[in-house]
């Protein structure tokens, strides 16, 4: 009996058992039961299992964000493999209560249908032929997965047509002026894409797209106008493009006859070369060749300056003539000193001891006309460079020599004794060069009160012609000129007449008790004398 009553309890806990089951409810993201869903307490259902309070001692542990991307828990890419395009379904898996997505600024791809489980990329034709990539980040909480999107280029294919403009022919683009501009061509053809080829140096290529470009021409700072072209191709399709720009507006000096007036510092100096014994005065020959104790000239170069006007007549290209008028005013000098040198009189009975320092200034004025070649170009907008080279005559309007000496005698025996008497002097003198006219004066500051004056006319030292080669170079920029010149003497100005006879040339000093010139007894010959000269110029383009 009490084997009966066991079988049948044990059999009532079994069907009560069966009849009070309960099923749990699954999760709709994962299809897990909510006890071994991977969310841990926020379903995407709403739905949560009870919260239960931690045991007595047992620690309270927090809930970390997470997020899965197509089942990726961390960086990934995906491949476009179509040019013309993809569209892509991303999955998004995260306890947090919303993400987000960050582009890496490429706009070729976009992104619709954002929901809290999925979005979708948007992929657009890839007109290239070659692969492109792009970038995208998504974050929920402090996770974040990066995405990278490649996309395959379209295939080269054998071009059919290409149009410039709606035409298949070659292209001219002609600009009006020199200054520059650009122009928009429309492209149309069925390859991937297109290249240009062969542009020129002063043209440059810019927004281009599948169906556009831009021609930009810088500006013509030359003389000459600009012809080139370049090539669009697209498979074995050609395009030719010709650019043709005209060249500046012409300079004042090239294109038309320019007129200039200027002024500048003129910096002459002398060159001479004679035979002969040593001199130091030139013009007062005397001085130093009373025993030819003499010392050479000491020429040093001078200031001057030089107002001019030209005339510039442009012929072809840069080439031209250029001729005016110039009034030049040269000046330099030439320094010499002798000593212990002497000279008798009486009969030799009486010996003078000479010490002398001397200085002649020399001063011409000259009416110069220039014949000069040119050739001129531009370097920048309204500036130009001119190179000019050619023969300046020019004719002698005044030419003068102020000689001052400074003289000390010593009064001696005929054996060369001291005989206490010393004469010191200042003696001054004027050479018109071109006349010969000449006058002098005499003052003693010891040995003598006597004072000597006096004048007469002898052959002139000096020709009033002068030819001179001239090579140079002015800078205009706009109307103001700047000019470097350079004139090397062609013609010996020296007369032959006046050095190479003694009776025609000028005393160097006299001395007291005898108011007369000494002269030398030994001419100077082949004496040559040439100008030359640097002009620093300024001036003005009208």
């Amino acid at each position: 009996m009490k084997k009966i009553i066991l079988v049948f309890m044990a059999l009532g806990m079994l069907f009560g058992s069966a009849s009070g089951q309960v099923v749990s409810p699954k999760c709709k993201t994962c299809g897990k039961t909510i006890k071994e869903c991977q969310y841990k307490g926020k379903h995407p259902d709403g739905s949560a299992p009870a919260q239960r309070g931690p045991r007595q001692g047992q620690r309270q542990v927090s809930s970390e964000t997470t997020l899965q991307v197509n089942g990726n828990t961390g960086d990934f890419s995906i491949h476009c493999s179509y040019s013309e395009g993809c569209t892509f379904k991303f999955d998004v898996a995260t306890n947090a209560p919303d993400y987000t997505i960050t582009s890496g600024g490429q706009s070729w791809i976009s992104f619709v249908e954002k929901e809290k489980e999925s979005f979708h990329v948007l992929v657009e034709p890839n007109r290239l032929t070659r692969m492109r990539t792009a970038n995208f980040v998504v974050q929920a909480g402090k996770k974040r997965i990066n995405v990278k999107l490649t996309q395959a280029g379209q295939t080269i294919q054998h071009a059919t047509y290409l149009l410039l403009d709606g035409s298949p022919d070659d292209q001219e683009l002609r600009l009006r002026g020199a200054d520059g501009g650009h122009a928009t061509y429309a492209v149309s053809t069925d390859t991937a894409d297109f290249i240009i080829t062969g542009v020129p140096s002063w043209v440059t290529i810019s927004n281009k797209t599948m169906t556009s470009f831009t021609v930009n021409v810088a500006p013509n700072t030359t003389s000459s106008e600009r012809n080139d072209y370049f090539v669009v191709k697209a498979g074995s399709k050609t395009v030719k493009v010709v650019v043709r720009q005209p060249r500046r507006a012409r300079s004042a000096a090239e294109g038309g006859i320019r007129i200039d007036a200027g002024i500048g510092m003129l910096v002459s100096t002398p060159h001479v070369s004679f035979k002969g014994p040593d001199v130091g005065g030139v013009i007062n020959y005397g001085v130093n060749n009373l025993t030819s104790a003499g010392t050479k000239p000491d020429y040093s170069s001078g200031i001057g300056f030089e107002f001019h006007g030209n005339v510039s007549i442009p012929i072809v290209g840069g080439f031209g003539l250029s001729t005016g008028l110039a009034f030049s005013f040269h000046h330099f000098s030439n320094k010499f000193r002798s000593s212990d040198w002497s000279f008798t009189t009486d009969n030799w009975s009486h010996r003078y001891s000479v010490e002398q320092s001397s200085t002649e200034k020399f001063s011409f004025t000259y009416m110069d006309i220039p014949a000069l070649a040119t050739y001129s170009f531009d370097v920048a907008p309204s500036q130009t460079l001119t190179f000019k080279g050619g023969l300046v005559f020019g004719v002698g309007l005044s030419g003068k020599t102020k000689m001052s000496s400074q003289i000390e005698y010593t009064y001696n025996d005929g054996s060369g004794n001291y005989l206490g008497t010393t004469y010191k002097s200042s003696v001054s003198q004027t050479v018109n060069l071109f006349t010969g006219e000449y006058s002098y004066a005499q003052r003693y500051t010891s040995g003598s009160s006597e004072t000597y004056d006096g004048g007469s006319t002898t052959t002139s030292p000096f020709n009033r012609f002068n030819l001179q080669l001239r090579l140079g170079a002015d800078y205009a920029i706009g109307r103001f000129l700047f000019g470097v010149t350079y004139n090397i003497g062609l013609s010996n100005i020296a007369n032959e007449q006046y050095f190479e006879s003694v009776n025609n040339q000028i005393g160097g000093f006299f001395h007291a008790g005898d108011p007369q010139f000494v002269s030398s007894t030994d001419p100077l010959e082949k004496y040559k004398h040439r100008n030359s000269s640097l002009l620093l110029s300024v001036g003005y383009i009208f």
